[in-house]
């Protein structure tokens, strides 16, 4: 399978073809999570100091708490973004729409990993000589391969479609 989406991705690099490495709606709905999930505490906390089901001090160390996940999880959305491959180009959107488009050789390190069953690429990519960290977050749609081995195998590719010089 692996073989198959490799084979896949060879052919999409090498016709010029965009490969997006995440699904379409998935960034929109990383946008609403936060909000939505300290809204839903707000009320919840609120609620139960009002029917006495908690006291002063639960009440502020649970609201000390979800700001602190609340704004944890916004330096996250910072660094977060959705990446395509198209020739040998890598583009990263984050959620301010403002893309980076860089070579596929600046990209240092490629790394993913899972957090509660959602896939996770750490890129580390240099980009007008200054060391960056992007999160991306998910997998491409359709694929089973990490994102991170694709884009090390679209290095490699670039890497041997590149003409030799001599």
């Amino acid at each position: 399978m692996v073989t198959q989406e490799l084979t896949l991705l060879n052919s999409k690099l090498h016709s010029n073809g965009r490969v997006n490495l995440y699904r379409k709606d998935y960034f929109d709905r990383m946008k609403w999570v936060s909000p939505v999930a300290l809204i839903t505490a707000s009320l919840t906390l609120t609620s139960l100091f009002y029917f006495d089901l908690i006291g002063k001090m639960t009440l502020v160390i649970s609201s000390i708490v979800c700001l602190l996940l609340f704004l944890s999880y916004q330096l996250i959305l910072k660094r977060a973004r959705i990446a395509a491959l198209k020739g040998d180009t890598i583009i990263l959107k984050g959620l301010d729409d403002h893309s980076t488009v860089t070579s596929i050789k600046s990209v240092k390190q490629a790394r993913s990993f899972q957090i509660l069953g959602i896939q996770v690429t750490r890129l580390s990519y240099i980009v007008d000589k200054k060391q960056r960290s992007s999160l991306v977050f998910g997998s491409p749609a359709g694929l089973q391969t990490a994102t991170a081995t694709l884009i090390q195998h679209a290095k490699k590719w670039e890497k041997h479609a590149q003409p030799q010089m001599g």
